[in-house]
């Protein structure tokens, strides 16, 4: 705005320096009012009061017209006096020449930029004042070469030398002040892709016009011929483009590695917690054979015994060792890393997950589970029970401080097998739904890793599953459903019977 003015005073005081002449170009006061116009409706918008927000959209809304007007005397070759009617009455007198004002390239950028700023407040869709002010902000950029390349004829089409600066700094008012920063914040951002478009951009915007610059001042010094250079020129365009094509394969090569080390290393943190979370469960187990084994040997040692009675009480203990040994090879196998995808049937994964957990489902809590015919996948077993070991779990940790019914269920539909996960909990709320997959976002602070659904999500897919979930918090009807999705191992033709469900407690 102040840049205007001082250009409105300048040819009110007749001065050059004040009118920014500048390579025998200087701003006309139709562009000064439109420059006032674009600033004091920046301003105005990012104001609190809604009518004064009101006042700068019209001032955009202004520049829009004003310049669309302009734009059209150019295509369509009359005038409306456009350039005439936008200067101040009061500057009549000094006698601005007929064809002094806003050029072709002007207008279009004038054009842009109400486009922009009548989409200020805009705050959902595309980021139009982000589009349309790098687009005036591309117009001044190929005056400047124009310019630069020694272009008279193209002067009066283009932008003049202080008009561009006007229109650097207007768009960069227009990218900092928009209400949204969704381009500018891609291309700021840390990250590789980001890191990588700004040497693309560097490359495009300095690199390529110094090498046409080089190639122009050859040419006019009469070192080459119109065709070797523009086959030197071709040649030193593709050399830098493939330098930085080369290097930012490099770096998104090296970030993708580091990407998969820690999605690796985070995988087996979570492995190592599930594991720690399950052994606390085993250890629960274990421990009531073992006391059993204690005492029939303390009995077996300390008191004279009928030979039938000591056989007996040998059996007993040769049961409860074989039930031990049942627990820790079935442990055992829960997290065994298979090289290759092996049949597994999930019937008996889900009762192994279960079984561990049979401890925790003692009192209130029950268990259901219904199971098709052959539910059969091919996948890594200690992948898939890993997955269900999470769900059953979490569904566990949301029944336990009420009590109520677990869930599990088996079924085919078409080529693939459904395995849910159900729980009458009081269901996951709606601001944590979104997050549930994501790696380090838990509701349980005090146990909770964040990674259970996150790897859970990462197996089955690794898996050739999906997972989805739904939910409810109603408090009368409330719960959560996990739902894996496998394909099956063979086609069936014949249509899947529903088993009848098995309750235990």
């Amino acid at each position: 705005m102040a840049a205007g003015l001082i250009v409105l005073a300048g040819w009110q005081f007749h001065s050059s320096i004040l009118k920014g002449e500048i390579l025998g170009t200087l701003v006309a006061p139709s562009s000064a009012v439109c420059f006032i116009l674009c600033s004091a409706s920046n301003a105005l918008q990012i104001a609190k009061r809604r009518w004064l927000r009101r006042l700068g959209w019209l001032a955009g809304l202004t520049v829009i017209i004003s310049a669309a007007v302009a734009t059209a005397e150019y295509i369509f070759q009359f005038s409306l006096g456009t350039n005439r009617w936008l200067s101040p009455a009061w500057l009549v007198k000094w006698r601005i020449p007929p064809d002094l004002g806003m050029g072709e390239g002007a207008a279009l950028a004038f054009l842009l930029a109400g486009l922009s700023l009548v989409t200020f407040r805009k705050q959902r869709g595309r980021p139009y004042t982000e589009i349309f002010a790098l687009l005036m902000l591309l117009i001044a950029y190929q005056s400047v070469l124009t310019y630069l390349y020694s272009s008279p004829s193209a002067y009066g089409r283009l932008i003049p030398v202080p008009d561009l600066l006007l229109f650097c700094c207007t768009s960069v008012a227009l990218l900092c002040g928009a209400s949204r920063h969704m381009i500018l914040e891609s291309m700021l951002s840390p990250f590789a892709g980001a890191v990588a478009s700004r040497r693309m951009i560097a490359a495009i915007a300095l690199l390529l016009p110094a090498i046409g610059l080089v190639a122009l001042w050859t040419e006019r010094a009469g070192w080459l011929s119109p065709g070797l250079r523009m086959v030197l020129t071709t040649v030193a365009a593709v050399t830098v483009f493939t330098i930085l094509a080369l290097r930012t394969a490099v770096v998104l090569n090296e970030t993708d590695r580091k990407r998969v080390e820690t999605e690796a290393a985070l995988l087996k943190s979570e492995k190592l917690a599930a594991a720690g979370r399950m052994a606390a469960s085993v250890a629960h187990e274990i421990n009531n054979p073992l006391e059993a084994i204690g005492n029939i040997l303390f009995l077996l040692r300390s008191t004279n015994l009928p030979d039938d009675v000591r056989l007996r009480y040998l059996h007993v203990a040769e049961a409860e060792l074989v039930r031990v040994s049942a627990i820790a090879r079935r442990t055992l196998g829960f997290y065994k890393d298979e090289v290759k995808p092996t049949e597994v049937n999930l019937r008996a994964a889900i009762e192994s997950v279960i079984d561990i957990y049979r401890p925790k489902l003692q009192g209130q809590l029950k268990v259901r589970t219904a199971y098709c015919p052959d539910p059969t996948i091919v996948a890594k077993e200690g992948e898939i029970r890993q997955v269900l070991t999470n769900l059953v779990s979490n569904a566990i940790d949301a029944l336990s401080a009420s009590g109520g019914l677990l869930d599990v269920s088996v079924r085919r539909s078409g080529r693939h097998l459904f395995v849910e996960v159900k729980d009458d909990g009081p269901g996951i709320p709606p601001p944590s739904l979104e997050h549930v997959f994501e790696p380090f976002y838990t509701t349980k602070k005090e146990i909770g890793t964040g990674l259970g659904l996150w790897v859970s999500k990462e197996l089955v897919t690794k898996n050739g599953g999906s997972i989805s979930v739904i939910t409810s918090t109603n408090p009368k009807d409330h719960g959560t459903i996990f739902r894996l999705s496998f394909p099956v191992l063979h086609k069936r033709t014949a249509a899947a019977s529903e088993a009848s469900p098995a309750i235990s407690a």
